[in-house]
């Protein structure tokens, strides 16, 4: 009879270990965080100009009619 004590905190303890086995074999690898390809100049074709929220605002009350002009101050 005192080999049973010994017997559950074994067991118990064989449990634990191979629960926190399979839970890291079950995690998955984060991904790769995507390299975009745009460049400067393609980021500052898109910035520059005139930009309006006058249709969302038109549409939905929630929205502002906001307005901004943007435009490049260094040519390089």
């Amino acid at each position: 009879m005192t080999h049973r004590p010994i017997a559950v905190c074994l067991l118990t303890l064989a449990l634990i270990v191979a629960c926190g086995h399979k839970q890291a074999q079950t995690e998955k690898p984060q991904p790769a965080t995507p390299t975009p390809n745009i460049t400067l100049a393609q980021l500052a074709d898109w910035m520059t100009g005139s930009f309006s929220s006058a249709d969302q605002a038109a549409e939905d009350s929630a929205f502002f009619d906001i307005r901004l002009e943007m435009s490049r101050i260094w040519l390089e």
